[in-house]
């Protein structure tokens, strides 16, 4: 008669604290992108999906009518907005680009949840949203750029593979692919993070023998699912007349123009854009990252070496999403800010991994170096405020 209300009481209290984190996450984003919501951003990316957007409402059909050399979604998710709040609304855009980067940060904290690591999540979390501010140059970080929809997508289809895998069929991997489906269709580097989830997939596979079937259907439906929500894409423009528009726009052109026209080592070289950038704007972050590789790539390493063999997800897949943001970010071959906005969601995961795996470690080495670590700790968020403020 005791226990029930107690355990009702709990889940309750549970439940509001959740609510007030997720809350305090869309503050905390507001209070730095709000006073920027009415400024003009002169960002041509912006300014090619808005107009789209525009044509989009005015009847008009992408690739068609207005042409741009990324995927379709983004255009058209803008068109969507615009039709409700009024045209060439950006304040309305700017709005929604500061609830996703909100909800981008809900989304790793339940993902990290999900594979059993909620601190770690939550510390994610309070990084990705200033990470997420400071990390792009300028106004490339207020700008409705399309990886905030690619982050979007691809962390809903990151949550919902995690919760498949508890309990894997055709059915749930159908949803996932579609979230990766829709990350790939607001932009062409999104298809890396459907190849993280299929690597996550294919360790699971190599070491559950028990639930090899149901991870094969799992698998199954991702990928029928992913090929489902790209053949509908394609069945609306062909039923328009724009089919030989989207293959010039969203790969001709890309594959044998835009990609091209940068050699490639030159290319190669952007690969480390993401770290200058770090380096630059938010250095602690840099260090947090890179020692938090080291420790997640231990971790894993350590699950392999078991036995029997123990996959650790949230290790792997924090890694595994960090790769793909930093092929994403060097696909073009030019360092523009925005391309790194991929790599944003893993190096928060690396982050909040290692601030709290590292707290547990200073925990039992005495006092002295408890102090230390607050001290160094006090700095990186002095430093990160001042930077903010700046």
């Amino acid at each position: 008669g005791i226990a029930a209300p107690s355990a009702a009481f709990s889940g309750d209290m549970t439940r509001t604290r959740s609510l007030l984190f997720a809350l305090f996450l869309l503050a905390a984003t507001f209070a730095l992108r709000g006073p920027f919501l009415q400024r003009a951003t002169w960002n041509l990316d912006e300014g090619i999906t808005i107009t789209a957007a525009e044509q989009i409402c005015a009847g008009g059909v992408l690739y068609r009518d207005a042409a741009d050399h990324r995927n379709p979604l983004v255009p058209y998710l803008k068109a969507a907005l615009l039709a409700v709040c009024g045209d060439w609304n950006t304040v309305a855009v700017h709005a929604a680009i500061a609830v996703m980067v909100a909800l981008i940060g809900v989304g790793l904290w339940r993902l990290a949840r999900r594979l059993g690591h909620e601190t770690v999540g939550r510390v994610a979390a309070l990084v990705f949203v200033p990470l997420g501010f400071l990390l792009p140059s300028g106004d490339d970080a207020l700008a409705a750029h399309t990886e905030w929809f690619v982050l979007l997508f691809s962390t809903a289809a990151f949550l919902a593979f995690a919760a498949a895998i508890e309990r894997p069929n055709v059915w749930r991997g159908l949803g996932v692919g579609s979230l990766f489906g829709l990350a790939f269709l607001c932009k062409q580097p999104g298809l890396p993070d459907l190849g993280v989830a299929l690597v996550l997939l294919a360790l699971l596979l190599s070491t559950e023998r028990d639930r090899r079937g149901a991870l094969s259907r799992l698998g199954f439906g991702c990928l029928t699912g992913f090929a489902a929500v790209v053949a509908l894409t394609i069945a609306y423009f062909a039923w328009h007349g724009a089919t030989r528009d989207l293959l010039y726009y969203a790969w001709t052109y890309n594959s044998e123009v835009y990609v091209p026209s940068i050699p490639l080592p030159r290319r190669l070289l952007t690969l480390g854009e993401p770290f200058r950038l770090a380096l630059h704007h938010l250095p602690s972050a840099l260090g947090l990252g890179l020692l938090g590789a080291v420790v997640l790539l231990v971790a894993a390493w350590r699950g392999l070496r078991q036995q029997p063999v123990r996959i650790p997800l949230l290790p792997w897949l924090s890694l595994g999403w960090t790769a793909s943001g930093i092929i994403a970010a060097s696909l073009g071959g030019r360092a523009f800010s925005h391309y790194s906005i991929q790599v944003l969601p893993g190096l928060s995961l690396a982050c909040g991994w290692v601030l709290v795996e590292g707290w547990r470690w200073c925990t039992v080495r005495g006092r002295s170096v408890r102090l230390a670590a607050l001290a160094v700790l006090a700095l990186a968020t002095a430093d990160t405020g001042r930077r903010l403020v700046a």
